[in-house]
């Protein structure tokens, strides 16, 4: 039903939006301080292959739904790291930023 009511929104949405649509998932490679070499970036390579994942498993999902899935990846992310190092550092942690 929720759909329902949003389709003339993600109708009109979409219209608006150009039909050239590019995304930046991050980049392909990193320098850690450790080496100094150029290494694949394992966050932008797990990105795109979840964002992938998702497509092939819902091949109706739009350029729309494609920005909210990398901020949802992101906020996860980020999470992650907000709970590893509450652990690490004997802190306490918070779910909202």
């Amino acid at each position: 039903m929720s759909e329902l009511r949003n389709l003339s929104r993600r109708m009109g949405a979409q219209c608006k939006e150009d039909l050239r649509v590019e995304v930046c998932a991050g980049p392909m490679l990193e320098r850690p301080a450790s080496n100094g070499s150029l290494i694949p970036c394992m966050s932008t390579h797990a990105r795109i292959a979840n964002t992938q994942k998702l497509f092939r498993d819902y091949p109706f999902l739009t350029a729309i739904d494609l920005a909210v899935v990398l901020d949802a990846w992101e906020m996860g992310f980020q999470f992650g790291v907000r709970q590893t190092e509450a652990r690490c550092c004997g802190t306490a942690f918070s779910t909202v930023e």
